[in-house]
């Protein structure tokens, strides 16, 4: 069976898409899900939402990469929430995986020791 090039062409099209939706729908849990304007507000919730990054860079360094290893690189938890401060600064209306994820992304863009 034969199938046409537009065809080819529109389910590729389709996959990009789908794929693209499905990367835009992570089930992303708990304090990831609070907007990064909620950031700044001095609440009992600071705490959870430190805890909550520091908890991602660390299933990062265990899961998200080819080896375990720290791709943190030494930072300290002040100089990451200093980061997720700036993040948030800038980007209000996005939640804290986002802010999370662009702090991994600078991790990965430094070269190795």
């Amino acid at each position: 069976m034969k199938f046409p090039k537009t065809a080819l062409v529109a389910g590729s099209l389709l996959f990009v898409l789908t794929a693209r939706i499905a990367a835009e729908g992570q089930g992303v849990l708990g304090q990831g899900n609070v907007s990064c304007s909620s950031w700044f507000e001095n609440d009992t919730s600071n705490n959870a939402r430190a805890a909550w990054i520091l908890g991602y860079i660390t299933a990062f360094n265990e899961y998200g990469s080819s080896k375990p290893s720290d791709v943190s690189q030494g930072t300290t938890s002040e100089e990451m929430m200093a980061f997720i401060n700036n993040y948030c600064r800038n980007h209000p209306t996005d939640n804290l995986y986002r802010a999370s994820a662009a702090l991994v992304d600078q991790f990965r863009q430094k070269p190795g020791p």
